[in-house]
């Protein structure tokens, strides 16, 4: 039986079975072939074959290399020639690239016909670029508009504005095909994030991970391509923002930032300069702010990041209308600040039933121990109405106030001093009076930081113990 059915398959199948096991010799051939195809490149001098790498490069990468020294034949997995340590001009003259390994991937018969030579794709791994802030637009175009095939693995871009770093990104992984073309993964401010870039550069979307950060942006631009218009919304955390806003000619108008938090919650609008010099001009209308939260403010923190302070030159005008039937101590306030070269100006005016309060002061948040100079005023047509809208149990009567106060704070020694103190141009303090304020100030307001100046209970206690 077993005989029988041998034959039946040798007699019918003898033929497929025969055209099977000579293929095998054909792919055997086939593979020898091949190997032997792309090993051989391998002891060819390329040396000379480095010009017109270059000029491939620069023609279609836009990446102009200063000079190749040493180009590496690699046959498998697949045939690449390979650089190290290369700088290189990216797309401008003022972008500097150092590539610490260029791979390139040719056409399979480029290998061997450099008159006709012709790049697949490249790879450009562990990589640094330095360039200026006012560079950037122009980078990001010129690399997403690259049209062969090009992946960056382990970039660092260390943008500059002038001589100063503005900022740090690491770690950049980015290619314009395959699954993953146009998203950029990387590390800012040493978390990960990830960007999609959607119909073109028009609609970006910004993930920072383990932060609760996230960003859409979406532009528009006009036909010569002069200004740009756009939205930016996202959250940080529970807080939610939008912003509309136009840039043009390094100048970007905010023509509406809404913001929203529990906590915290404005409008603002302005213009923020980027150069020649960065400056900020910003008019902020408050809808509510938990004056509790001013005591998780981290002072000495803040002071530290002194390299940080000096560059900032800034105007911010701060405006806050309590509603008609609201709890609020304050009924409207308006704070103007001024920060240029580490030194803030603040003009702050209150008003609490239809007392005024106002109060002009001035720190260098450069020196080593910050001292706010301060000259502030009270007026109040009807002081009963006044001590009674902050819960103060005083007996008065509807008469009058006016105090004004001059002195300066050490912020950071929790030191206060009054120079001058008036009351209803009758009383003046005398130096004893005034170093009895000073003790009880430090003593009742100041025995912990400096944000209790804004607690309200210690100010009342301080007020109940030198009337």
């Amino acid at each position: 039986m077993i005989n029988k059915f041998y034959k039946l398959i040798n007699n019918k199948f003898y033929r497929l079975f025969k055209f099977i096991f000579f293929l095998r010799y054909l792919l055997a051939v086939f593979f020898i072939a091949l190997s032997i195809f792309l090993i051989i490149p391998q002891f060819f001098d390329y040396k000379k074959k480095g010009e017109i790498i270059k000029q491939y490069l620069a023609k279609n990468y836009f990446l102009e290399i200063e000079d190749i020294n040493n180009i590496k034949y690699k046959p498998f997995p697949f045939p690449s020639f390979q650089m190290l340590n290369i700088d290189s001009n990216f797309f401008l003259i003022d972008t500097k690239l150092k590539i610490k390994k260029l791979i390139i991937y040719p056409k399979l018969f480029s290998i061997y016909n450099f008159n006709n030579f012709q790049i697949n794709k490249i790879a450009l791994d562990n990589n640094e670029i330095e360039t200026n802030f006012k560079n950037i637009q122009i980078l990001i175009n010129k690399i997403f508009n690259i049209r062969d095939k090009i992946s960056l693995e382990n970039l660092s871009i260390k943008i500059k504005n002038e001589e100063n770093k503005v900022i740090d990104f690491k770690k950049i992984n980015f290619t314009n095909y395959g699954y993953k073309k146009h998203i950029i993964k990387g590390e800012v401010f040493n978390k990960e994030f990830q960007i999609k870039l959607i119909d073109g550069l028009n609609s970006i979307n910004f993930k920072l991970f383990n932060t609760g950060v996230e960003a859409f942006l979406n532009i528009t631009q006009d036909n010569n391509n002069r200004q740009h218009s756009g939205v930016l919304k996202g959250k940080i955390l529970k807080s939610k923002y939008k912003i509309h806003f136009d840039y043009i000619e390094r100048s970007l108008k905010i023509k509406s930032f809404i913001f929203r938090d529990q906590n915290l919650s404005f409008d603002s609008k302005g213009i923020i300069e980027l150069g020649p010099f960065f400056q900020i001009n910003l008019s902020h209308d408050i809808k509510s702010f938990n004056y509790s939260k001013l005591k998780d403010f981290d002072l000495n923190n803040f002071l530290s990041l002194k390299d940080f302070i000096k560059k900032i030159n800034a105007n911010n005008d701060f405006i806050f209308k309590s509603s008609k039937f609201s709890t609020n101590l304050l009924s409207a306030s308006y704070i103007k600040t001024n920060l240029s070269f580490g030194r803030l100006l603040i003009d702050k005016k209150f008003n609490i039933t239809n007392s005024n309060l106002t109060c002009k002061s001035n720190i260098n948040l450069l020196e080593e121990f910050p001292t706010l100079y301060f000259n502030c005023s009270i007026y109040s047509p009807n002081k009963k109405k006044l001590f009674k809208k902050i819960n103060l149990k005083l007996k008065t009567k509807k008469i009058p106030l006016t105090l004004e106060i001059q002195g300066n704070l050490n912020i950071l020694k929790k030191k206060v001093n009054f120079d001058r103190i008036e009351m209803d141009n009758s009383y003046i303090a005398t130096e004893e009076d005034l170093k009895y304020f000073k003790n009880s100030f430090e003593k009742i307001v100041f025995n912990s930081n400096f944000l209790n100046i804004f607690d309200l209970s210690k100010i009342k206690k301080f007020i109940l113990e030198i009337v």
